[in-house]
């Protein structure tokens, strides 16, 4: 966690995702960028796309929009570009078939590029009904993420996220995500200090 008066993240990627719940998720998290990010980019997969228009995501969040593969930034793929600037990765709302491709590591789309090369933590805000979540196969999912080194958003059933047909959906309300993302960033600042003691370490072993 940064301490110098700079925003907690400096930079956050959203990678969006194709859900109902997307169109009342979206200010949500152009809201994080009151007091959590500096800066903020956005993924939206093909999905999501199909719910709304990338014009419409970035005048919501107030970001630029990256949607394909081959895409480019500062003359680098997106995919490549945006894993190593950002500081933290929010994957939401993530669904069903989100949490099965980032497990099983496929690489078909520019959000799912982007997961694989991450070089700072990801964390997935899954959104679905209490029923899906619960099925075996999600949970094996959302195991092997963590697994991985993802953090996974425990749905609280607080959320304000809301389907077609007007029914909350678990487990995206702000403070939750807000807090996630607070951890995300507190996880990120460790990592360094962490390595360096593995390091120094190792170094003492090997003398």
């Amino acid at each position: 966690m940064r301490t110098d008066g700079a925003p907690p993240v400096g930079h956050l990627t959203v990678v969006l995702c194709g859900s109902a719940s997307l169109i009342s998720l979206l200010p949500v998290l152009g809201s994080l960028r009151a007091g959590i990010a500096g800066r903020l980019s956005a993924v939206a997969s093909p999905a999501a796309l199909r719910w709304l228009p990338g014009r419409a995501i970035e005048a919501v969040l107030g970001a630029p929009v990256y949607t394909d593969p081959w895409d480019l930034l500062d003359h680098q793929p997106a995919h490549t570009a945006l894993g190593e600037v950002s500081d933290v990765i929010l994957v939401a709302p993530a669904t069903a078939d989100t949490l099965a491709a980032c497990a099983q590591g496929r690489a078909s789309t520019l959000a799912q590029l982007l997961v694989l090369n991450a070089a700072c933590p990801v964390g997935f805000v899954p959104v679905m009904n209490q029923r899906m979540w619960t099925a075996p196969a999600v949970q094996r999912n959302a195991a092997q993420l963590r697994a991985d080194g993802h953090d996974v958003l425990e749905p609280s059933g607080r959320g304000t996220a809301r389907t077609l047909a007007g029914r909350e959906e678990p487990g995206v309300g702000p403070y939750d995500i807000r807090r996630f993302v607070l951890g995300l960033s507190a996880r990120a600042m460790d990592a360094p200090s962490t390595q360096a003691a593995e390091g120094a370490g190792d170094a003492a072993t090997a003398g």
